[in-house]
């Protein structure tokens, strides 16, 4: 099957890198492109991204949606998949989004966000809610990444100028699937406000909006007490959104850096299968935290690994090369580094 992955970026030097290598991750059986337009850059995105791989074209800069338009111009006949640069997909991600558009009408498809818990009170009561939300669960979410098979394409052969992509996109298929999954990174305080203000503005500007609108969004979050402590929070963020305008850009979440040399990896009994590769992707998006580990939640978060760990091998050598997750666990916290924890998927 052909799979060509559009990836629109500007100064995306820190993480595009592991974006495109993430694409690779479980694709063999696929005739796969990645092609990076990196849209007026000024850093060493190009650089990065043709080390992992991608074809680069390099354009003036003129919006993302030309970004879009210059790589979709440039693509084969078949599926094509857009993904953002600082977007890390996880292992298998790829072929199992592939296999969901192997059908004869147009379908959009986009991988499940794995959410990466936020460290603020305000970004996690945003995203507790945001995530439980009725057009955001079990639908094509497109925060990140989504792709339209090759019966779509005529519904989708050339981007207007529109901020959000995506909602504009997700409002042109009938048939959405989710498939795969991909990690996702809120941000913080005051660019969390600026960027859900950016959605807001983006979808009002389309003539049809995916969203469920406000009023529904809270007649939902009201109907389910679970969402209760968290839903202060979750208003802050609309509220304080609607005092601001133009163009927001989140810089904390593209905090990234190079990956460690060697990495060794510890397993007490049978390790699921795609372990190692699952901890590798995390440690791709997230380098600077030296140790990785599986657990039983449902996020991605700092905390005590269980069961398969993954640390940069020169942190383990100095903590003595413990033989366990719990005895790496103890001396990698002497040091003071606390591992990031994720739940490992089978297959």
């Amino acid at each position: 099957m052909i799979v060509d992955v559009v990836v629109p970026a500007r100064n995306e030097g820190a993480l595009v890198g592991a974006s495109v290598r993430s694409v690779f991750v479980g694709s063999a059986g696929l005739d796969v492109r990645v092609i990076v337009v990196a849209n007026g850059c000024t850093d060493d995105t190009a650089e990065r991204a043709r080390e992992a791989g991608a074809i680069v074209f390099e354009v003036a800069g003129e919006g993302k949606a030309a970004a879009l338009n210059a790589g979709l111009a440039r693509c084969r006949d078949g599926a094509v998949v857009f993904l953002d640069a600082d977007t890390v997909l996880m292992p298998g991600a790829l072929a199992r989004m592939a296999e969901a558009m192997d059908v004869p009408r147009p379908r959009l498809v986009g991988p499940r966000p794995l959410v990466v818990r936020p460290s603020g009170w305000l970004a996690r009561s945003f995203a507790a809610v945001w995530t439980r939300l009725p057009a955001v669960a079990g639908d094509v979410v497109g925060a990140g990444c989504y792709a339209i098979n090759a019966a779509g394409r005529a519904l989708v052969d050339r981007f207007p100028d529109v901020v959000a992509d995506d909602a504009w996109v997700r409002t042109r298929f009938r048939e959405r699937i989710v498939a795969g999954e991909f990690l996702l990174v809120f941000a913080e305080g005051r660019e969390l406000v600026d960027v859900v203000r950016r959605w807001r503005d983006g979808n009002a500007a389309l003539a049809e909006a995916p969203s469920a609108g406000a009023g529904a969004n809270l007649r939902f979050a009201l109907r389910n007490p679970g969402l209760w402590l968290r839903l202060p929070g979750f208003l802050a963020v609309l509220v304080l959104g609607r005092k601001q305008r133009g163009w927001a850009r989140s810089e904390g979440v593209r905090v990234g850096g190079r990956m460690a040399p060697e990495y060794t990896f510890l397993a007490e009994g049978e390790p699921a299968e795609g372990a190692y590769e699952q901890l590798h992707a995390l440690a791709s998006r997230f380098p600077g935290a030296g140790v990785y580990g599986g657990w039983a939640g449902d996020d991605v978060r700092l905390g005590r690994p269980r069961g398969v760990a993954l640390v940069e091998t020169r942190l383990w050598d100095r903590v003595g090369k413990p033989a366990g997750v719990d005895e790496l666990y103890s001396r990698v916290r002497a040091v003071g580094v606390t591992p990031m924890v994720m739940p490992v998927r089978a297959g």
